[in-house]
């Protein structure tokens, strides 16, 4: 029985789901036929050929470079430049494929070298564009180029010194408007002064060495510098130039100027070589010794007999002089101080002499009395006085300045150095220590401190 039933469910589920699977089948047939045969495909619109460049610059009349605005890319065709206000020419650089055909609207000839480009353009105006024309490969391209005067601030960034590849650390600065600079003794090779502005026109150093303070730098003196090849700094030897003095031993003094248009900026350097006063100026005096006048001398009336005698060695024709007259205060002082250190030592002799009389028995305090006969003998001790005093066994003591005997058993003594009586006031049995030792069994002190 609960076979058939079984068997009876699983038929009514098969036929459920045949039901079910007609009209799936049917809504996906017709969903075929309706469909497309291909994919569908989306087109994209290529971009233009154009002619490339790799750098577009302009270059100002200082050599300096400024760069466009907006950035160099394939799809912008117009930059514009700034400049400084008082530059009149500049020159547009870019850089692309050889054989370039380029032109530029303003009529100056486009330059090439290789890949490297370049047209020149006079400025009148604080705005001015002219338009690059380009072609290549039957491609061009047009550029428009603007360049914009304004007021931008000249200045002298930095002044440097280098003793070969050494930089020389300096005193004072630029904003001050002096610069020191110290080197040894002997450096006269390799040292080269680098000034470094920003938007500068010119730069020119002079040797002012010889000149005084305040004196006038003239434009004759004032040597124009180069731009170096990295368009940063303005480079000069100062040992080897033929356009000025070389550096010296001593102190030696450049003015260095910089302008742009109306705008000048100065600085005073000081390079000091060894000594600051080797290469100072010298100055020589010059004394004139004028002749005193002649005055005449007057002659004696001859018929007035004359009584004047003339001194042998002394001068006529005038009063005479004496030597000592002639002696000058200086050497009369000197004189002075010689004789009192005479005298002094005379007295203190004589007062010594005195006293050593006194001293040695001479007047006996001025007692006239005195014995000048021969000093009577010293008594002699007589030893037989000191045979029954109490001084027993005083012939033991081993040294001279022995102790009376009734200090207990003094004969005992012991002859070692340092060592004491042996039982005086009751040390009984004392050992004489050696002698840097201490006292061991003294008052109960021999605890490890070392002390007696």
């Amino acid at each position: 029985m609960k076979t058939s039933i079984k068997r009876t469910v699983c038929v009514i589920m098969a036929l459920v789901l045949l039901c079910c699977s007609l009209p799936l089948t049917a809504w996906a047939e017709s969903t075929d036929t309706t469909a497309p045969t291909t994919a569908p495909t989306t087109s994209t619109t290529a971009a233009p050929a154009t002619v490339k460049l790799d750098q577009l610059r302009v270059m100002g009349s200082n050599g300096k470079v400024y760069l466009a605005t907006p950035n160099l890319s394939d799809s912008a065709n117009a930059y514009s430049f700034a400049v400084p206000n008082w530059m009149e020419t500049v020159t547009i650089t870019f850089i692309g494929k050889e054989g370039i055909a380029a032109t530029c609207s303003n009529g100056q000839a486009v330059i090439a070298a290789g890949t490297n480009y370049s047209v020149s353009m006079d400025l009148t105006a604080d705005k001015q564009t002219v338009t690059l024309s380009l072609k290549k490969d039957g491609i061009t391209r047009s550029i428009d180029i603007t360049v914009n005067r304004r007021q931008i601030d000249c200045y002298i960034e930095d002044i440097m010194l280098y003793s070969g590849d050494n930089e020389i650390n300096p005193t004072g600065t630029i904003d001050e408007g002096k610069m020191s600079f110290t080197l040894p003794s002997g450096s006269l090779n390799g040292i080269t002064l680098r000034v470094k502005p920003r938007h500068e026109g010119t730069v020119t150093i002079s040797n002012v060495t010889s000149k005084q303070d305040g004196e006038v730098v003239t434009d004759a003196e004032k040597i124009q510098l180069k731009l170096n090849k990295y368009s940063t700094y303005y480079p000069t030897d100062l040992c080897d130039t033929t356009s000025f003095d070389k550096l010296v031993e001593g102190t030696n003094r450049y003015y260095i100027e910089v302008k742009a248009g109306n705008v000048t900026r100065t600085c005073d350097v000081t390079v000091i070589v060894g000594d600051p006063n080797a290469n100072a100026p010298t100055t020589t005096t010059t004394t004139t010794t004028t002749a005193a006048p002649t005055v005449p001398t007057e002659t004696a009336p001859t018929t007035l007999p004359s009584t004047q005698q003339t001194i042998p060695g002394t001068p006529s024709g005038g009063g005479s002089t004496s030597m000592l007259s002639s002696i000058p205060p200086v050497l009369w002082i000197l004189i002075g101080i010689i004789a009192l250190v005479v005298i002094g030592s005379c007295i203190f002799m004589i007062v010594n002499m005195n006293s050593g009389n006194r001293r040695r028995g001479g007047y006996n305090d001025y007692d006239y009395d005195y014995d000048y006969g021969p000093q009577r003998p010293r008594r002699r001790r007589n030893l037989t006085e000191y045979l029954d005093d109490e001084y027993d066994d005083y012939d033991r003591a081993p040294r001279r300045g022995g102790r009376y005997d009734d200090y207990d058993d003094y004969d005992d003594y012991s002859p070692r150095r340092g060592g004491r009586y042996d039982s005086y006031d009751e040390y009984d049995d004392y050992d004489p220590p050696r002698r840097s030792s201490r006292f061991e069994d003294y008052d109960d002190y021999d605890d490890g401190y070392g002390g007696y």
